[in-house]
């Protein structure tokens, strides 16, 4: 017997790769306006229960969007949860030229790991690799937030998805 289920699905990629802080070209200039157009979206489509994904920058957004959405459940993949160039800790220079590009923009959120992104009604699984070093810490500074479960896999890929598939 097969399932059959029945959804609306909403993709958006950001070909800046400035992790939405440009928003969504035609659509949103920034990162909050681009999480407002994408609610709307889902109002329109009377959308019941809700879910987001992503992974890295991907990530990144649905952790920031997700309590405004009304997500039900977010499912992340190794997600950046600061951008902050001032975050010593991180010393990720993997994404340092869009950091930058990022950091001058005037309306930015380069920091997803705060309680007003979390609410008791919101499940978030985050998954990602336990030997890459900046993904460990972006995901375990998510520790202790509401409804946050942490999901350490045994990798040395940043691209935790693409091993899980494979």
């Amino acid at each position: 017997a097969s399932l059959q289920v029945t959804c609306n699905c909403i993709f958006v990629r950001d070909s800046t790769r400035l992790w939405y802080q440009k928003g969504l070209p035609g659509l949103a200039n920034n990162f909050k306006d681009a999480g407002k157009v994408i609610g709307e979206l889902l109002d329109q489509l009377g959308a019941g229960q809700r879910m987001g994904a992503g992974s890295s920058a991907g990530g990144f957004a649905v952790l920031g969007w997700g309590r405004s959405l009304k997500l039900d459940h977010s499912l992340v993949f190794s997600p950046q949860t600061s951008i902050l160039p001032s975050d010593k800790i991180l010393k990720d220079t993997r994404w340092i030229k869009f950091v930058w590009k990022s950091w001058l923009q005037v309306d930015r959120t380069l920091d997803v790991a705060q309680g007003k992104y979390f609410s008791d009604q919101l499940s978030v699984r985050v998954i990602y690799p336990n030997a890459v070093k900046q993904d460990r810490y972006q995901a375990e500074r998510l520790a202790g937030f509401s409804g946050v479960s942490l999901d350490a896999r045994q990798s040395d890929n940043h691209s935790i998805v693409r091993v899980l598939r494979d």
